[in-house]
This record gives C-alpha cells, sequence and structure tokens, in this order.
C-alpha cells in the first residue's frame, strides 16, 4: 500500500504539473525492485496505444523511485519483485 500510495502521489503532481487530461486510458506496468528498494527495470505489459500515456507511467514509476528497502523477511526470501499492476488514469 505504502508502494501504492507514493507511485499516486508522485503521479498527481506530475499530471497536475503537465495540465493535461486523460480520458480513462488504462496501461499495464511491470517494476523490478532488487532488496534495496532500487527500480531495475521497468516496462509496459499492455499499452493504452498512446505512447504518450505509456511514458507518462514510466515517468511516474522513474520519479518515485527509489522505494523502500525490503524488510528482513521479505529480504531472506527475495533478491527482487516484479510488481505488475494496472494503472488507470482518468479525469475524477
Amino acid at each position: 500500500n505504502l508502494w501504492q500510495r507514493n507511485i499516486e502521489s508522485i503521479g498527481d503532481k506530475i499530471i497536475g504539473e503537465e495540465g493535461v487530461t486523460y480520458d480513462e486510458a488504462k496501461v499495464q506496468v511491470m517494476a523490478t525492485i532488487d532488496s534495496f528498494g532500487n527500480l531495475i527495470k521497468s516496462e509496459i505489459l499492455i499499452s493504452y496505444g498512446i505512447k504518450s500515456v505509456d511514458q507518462l507511467a514510466l515517468n511516474i514509476l522513474n520519479e518515485a523511485a527509489t522505494f523502500a528497502p525490503f524488510d528482513p523477511i521479505m529480504n531472506r526470501e527475495y533478491s527482487v519483485l516484479e510488481i505488475v499492476r494496472d494503472w488507470n488514469f482518468s479525469t475524477e
């Protein structure tokens, strides 16, 4: 939840600065994060079909990085984490 709130906060800031509205755009993004919280890879899995919207999602993700490092329990289990999320951009 912390990861998602951080992304949404950065997204609101970037979109607000651009002054652009998006009408129900949806993009599926995969973020690969190492145990230190570094974003080591990001990619669009399902494109909205408009390059600027896809790029906006990647820009938000890059701006939001670096994330919190893994806690000790996660660190024992994982060296990287892949998060796949649908990102919805709308005017509301």
